[in-house]
């Protein structure tokens, strides 16, 4: 919530998935969002003298508001891609 600061709608789906949806969203305001997270999660683990660091996978997806596509599918298509992105960590790090 706290990386939120253009009326996106942030909710918890279960679990450790969480879901932002934001409405007239530009790839600028897109790419913003994204730094705030990960200096968020930055900042969190670089202040807690924790044996872990905290990290994140996302998948994003962005759409014209008119474009007739269905809530589910959008969804779909951005869990698709956060798999992706933790596959490639994944691999990065082995």
């Amino acid at each position: 919530m706290r990386c939120c600061d253009s009326d996106e709608i942030a909710g918890r789906t279960g679990g450790d998935e969480f879901y932002i949806v934001a409405l007239d969203y530009s790839e600028t305001q897109l790419n913003r969002f994204l730094k705030r997270m990960k200096d968020a999660i930055a900042s969190y683990n670089e202040s807690n003298d924790r044996p872990y660091a905290l990290d994140v996978s996302y998948g994003t997806y962005m759409t014209e508001t008119d474009s007739g596509g269905r809530l589910e599918d959008f969804i779909r298509i951005s869990d698709a891609r956060m798999y992706e992105q933790k596959q490639q960590k994944h691999h990065t790090r082995h």
